[in-house]
């Protein structure tokens, strides 16, 4: 017995087919970003080099270091997709002096470049602290201590006035955007002329606070400062 189809029937049978076939490569694209600083010069600013990290969500999806004095970097083979580009201008020693953040860069496919619709504007980092936490010997990581994430609050010593709040997962990565490569939380625009409180909590799985640490620092008015918070078990319950 032969079948035959008509013309209506074999369409819907190659939609078909085509529909079950493997997904379609969105393909790739260049990247470039172009820079400046901000009323002055790369070496009047004492930038040796910049750094380009692309972000999706709160994923780091790529990093690349050049000269300072190049003004631009070009990426190919970035794929295609929309990104957040944050630039990074690093001293000699790798501290970072300078940033700016753009959102929503769409890289299309093929080899025209997709840019921000003009240069970039490093910025001075202001009153910026670097944080991470330690866990005391016997719980040595999250899972040991039973800490789910960290609450981080930062008050003004002498008044209470709070100047961040946040939760983070406990078991933060450096594809984090808010964590640089050396680990730590780059919690930026804190007061300089002042001293603060930075209190940290472990909180559990059902977010009780299990761990309490805390330590009173300053912020340098330029560049940042790294502190490490130690974190013990509360002792009759965290407040």
């Amino acid at each position: 017995m032969k079948y035959l189809l008509t013309i209506p029937a074999l369409t819907l049978l190659m939609t078909f087919a085509t529909a079950c076939g493997p997904a379609e490569d969105p393909g790739e694209g260049l990247v470039e970003v172009s820079w400046i600083v901000a009323n002055t010069t790369c070496s009047n600013a004492g930038l040796a080099e910049v750094e380009l990290q692309l972000y999706q969500e709160n994923e780091r999806i790529l990093v690349r270091t050049t000269a300072c004095t190049d003004g631009k970097v070009t990426i190919p083979a970035v794929p295609v997709g929309t990104y957040n580009v944050r630039l990074i201008g690093l001293s000699e020693d790798g501290q970072a002096l300078y940033k700016v953040v753009f959102e929503g860069l769409k890289v299309k496919k093929g080899d025209e470049p997709s840019s921000p619709p003009s240069k970039l504007v490093l910025e001075q980092i202001k009153g910026t602290l670097e944080l991470r936490w330690s866990f005391p010997e016997e719980k040595s990581n999250c899972a040991f201590a039973g800490t789910d994430a960290i609450e981080i609050n930062i008050n003004r010593e002498a008044t209470g006035d709070s100047e961040f709040s946040a939760v983070y997962p406990c078991n933060l990565t450096v594809d984090h955007p808010d964590m640089n490569e050396d680990g730590y939380i780059e919690i930026p625009d804190l007061p300089t002329d002042m001293e603060l409180e930075v209190i940290l909590f472990g909180l559990d799985p059902d977010g009780t606070r299990v761990m309490f640490g805390d330590t009173v620092t300053t912020v340098p008015k330029i560049g940042s400062k790294q502190v490490i918070v130690p974190l013990d078990s509360c002792n009759g319950g965290c407040v």
